[in-house]
Formats: C-alpha cells, sequence, structure tokens
C-alpha cells in the first residue's frame, strides 16, 4: 500500500500469460477497484498474486525475497518506485484452480 497515487493508469489490474514464464501471476489494483476501502483519498493498495502450479518453489520463499521480487514487478511493469507505506503478504495455497 502507498499514501499516495502512485498507478499511472486507471483500471482494474492486470495478468500475466504464462508463456512469460514469471513468477508474477498479476496484479489487482485494489484501490481502484474497491476505492470505498481507501483510508485516504490518494491512497493506492495493490495486490501482487505469485506463484501458482508454474512457480510452487515460490512457497519455500522468504518473506523478504517475495516483497523484493514483487517491488521489482512493478518497477518493470508500472514504473513504480517508490517504496510501500505498508506491506502484508498472506500465503494461500492452492487459492485459484489452474490448468495445467
Amino acid at each position: 500500500g502507498y499514501d499516495d497515487a502512485v498507478l499511472p493508469l486507471k483500471g482494474f489490474g492486470y495478468l500475466i500469460p504464462s508463456k512469460m514464464q514469471t513468477p508474477i501471476l498479476g496484479c489487482v489494483w485494489d484501490s481502484s477497484v474497491f476505492p470505498q476501502q481507501n483510508l485516504q483519498e490518494n491512497q493506492t493498495r495493490l495486490t501482487v498474486m505469485m506463484g501458482g502450479q508454474h512457480h510452487p518453489d515460490l512457497e519455500q520463499l522468504p518473506d523478504e525475497e517475495l516483497i523484493e521480487q514483487a517491488l521489482q514487478t512493478l518497477n518493470l511493469h508500472l514504473g513504480i518506485r517508490l517504496k510501500p507505506t505498508t506491506i502484508q503478504i498472506k500465503r494461500a495455497q492452492r487459492a485459484i484452480p489452474q490448468y495445467e
């Protein structure tokens, strides 16, 4: 989460095709999808989804490494270089069924 508006675009978020071979599955722009849940007007809340059936090894990584990968991806895809003011990690094994 960020205390400022950091998204360069408006929208729902994005998904990354599996052929891209990245550990990031996609990113939901929660502050855009659910603005009524924002604590302040310019707040940006993002959910970066990682792992999935193609990258099950990510379950074993320490939180710091997952955070670094997520932040690098946000920088690469959206140009967000600012460090977030809030970070929460939730590990949800078998959360979304994926076809092989």
